[in-house]
């Protein structure tokens, strides 16, 4: 009797955590939507996003960098706990009701016999399988290709759900929803070792017909509004999903980066207006004129 009441109160308990913390993970990036892209007031440090808000007593100014900027605050909130809590909660519901309670929640006899061992241990696996091959496909070439890396995760995720149909049918969006949340989770955990701070980017060393760039009047600016621009895809650790390494190997972190990379972005940016995606651009007409002035004045 005892037992029954534990365990009866170990799975309400996971269920309304996991709820909780959920609604937690998913509605914090709601805070951030409003943020960018878009054109800010602020053009310094390469802001590329802002909002302006008012809860409570009071007005509050949130800016966006899609890189770390040259000063950053001695205390850092990192919107990872959340991932983490929800990760974590749904583990425990996973194992205390479908795991323990396989026979009831997990194992459809019609569609496969199978002991509650076997199916714990399908299911664990399929889970750790999904797991591997995202891991993989992250740290591939492939992950540059955003379509294909995408179109890639959509096929994975029918495998899934088709295998565990064949043999958890009781449970095909739960699995689903705990690979997905581990794939997600495992993402956000990559990124706990990435070095934030500004002086971290290591300064390239420049060729003989790239310094008159770098020494060019306004090419802090110049570097300013690549770096807000470009700063989602060109960069060792990128922000934009399904892209594991900067696009044609061209990263834009430093006013070194962008003096060695003048022509570039000269052509593509103000010449035949390509870059950045208009989905992702924040600049403005006279941020064309200011890269145009530089690039003229240094290329004589």
């Amino acid at each position: 009797m005892i037992l029954t009441v534990v365990r009866g109160s170990a799975e309400f308990a996971a269920r309304w955590l996991h709820r909780v913390t959920a609604i937690a993970w998913i509605g914090s990036p709601f805070h951030f939507i409003a943020l960018g892209p878009r054109p800010s007031a602020d053009r310094r440090e390469s802001v590329s996003g802002e909002a302006w808000r008012v809860h409570g007593d009071g007005f509050y100014h949130i800016q966006k960098y899609m890189i770390s900027p040259s000063r950053m605050p001695v205390a850092l909130t990192w919107f990872k706990s959340e991932s983490y809590a929800t990760w974590l909660t749904g583990a425990a519901m996973l194992i205390q009701v479908y795991w323990l309670g396989a026979e009831l929640h997990l194992i459809d006899p019609a569609q496969a016999a199978l002991s509650s061992w076997v199916a714990v241990a399908i299911s664990g696996l399929a889970l750790t399988i999904g797991w591997l091959v995202n891991d993989r496909l992250r740290k591939s070439g492939i992950a540059a290709r955003s379509i294909l890396f995408r179109a890639l995760l959509f096929v994975l995720l029918l495998v899934m759900g088709w295998g565990h149909n064949q043999v958890f049918p009781l449970a095909v969006l739960l699995r689903l929803g705990a690979f997905t949340a581990t794939i997600m989770t495992a993402v956000s955990r990559s990124t706990l070792g990435q070095d934030t701070s500004a002086g971290s980017r290591a300064t390239r060393a420049l060729a003989p017909g790239e310094v008159r760039f770098a020494e060019a009047a306004g090419v802090g600016d110049v570097a300013g509004l690549v770096m807000g621009n470009c700063a989602m895809c060109h960069v060792r650790e990128t922000a934009r999903g399904g892209i594991g390494a900067a696009p044609k190997g061209m990263l834009l972190e430093t006013e070194a980066d962008a003096a060695a990379h003048a022509h570039r972005i000269f052509r593509q940016s103000s010449l035949t207006d390509a870059m950045p995606p208009v989905a992702a651009r924040c600049r403005e007409p006279e941020d064309n004129a200011a890269i145009v002035v530089w690039y003229l004045a240094a290329a004589g």
